[in-house]
């Protein structure tokens, strides 16, 4: 992806796995932002819920970054 996600990318994605089945892992920043991403890609967006069944990976892995990576980074280095 690319920030935010797009129609394309995210029906993509969803081909990919019903049709190979593979892991679809995410990789996003730990902030709102981030976690508005990944919520889109695991879940779709309101302005296409008529099509969630299409664009939606509730299969969808977050990766990290997560929230709790920067709490243990900083107690790591503080």
């Amino acid at each position: 992806g690319k920030g935010f996600p797009d129609v394309n990318t995210r029906e993509m994605l969803r081909k990919l796995w019903d049709l190979l089945k593979i892991p679809i892992l995410g990789l996003m920043d730990a902030d709102p932002y981030g976690i508005e991403i990944l919520s889109i890609y695991k879940y779709g967006s309101m302005a296409m819920s008529f099509d969630v069944e299409k664009l939606a990976m509730p299969e969808l892995r977050w990766l990290g970054l997560l929230p709790s990576d920067i709490q243990r980074y900083l107690n790591d280095f503080m």
